[in-house]
């Protein structure tokens, strides 16, 4: 019986260690996603300022 309720500790044991594994793993994920998604946003601002730059520059030309 107290080998029974040892491995009933150690699976208990386990399964909580697995659940903050996954926790951990699917933190992970979220901030990978999150940096994605702030990696487009600076691509899509890049564009933008890029942009402006060639107007700035278009404008420019006709100034001189």
């Amino acid at each position: 019986r107290k080998a029974i309720a040892d491995n009933d500790d150690e699976i208990a044991f386990y399964n909580a260690e697995l659940q903050r594994i996954r926790a951990d793993v699917a933190n992970l994920i979220s901030e990978i996603a999150n940096e994605a998604t702030q990696k487009q946003l600076l691509l899509a601002e890049k564009t933008v300022l890029e942009q402006e730059l060639k107007a700035l520059e278009t404008a420019h030309k006709f100034d001189v």
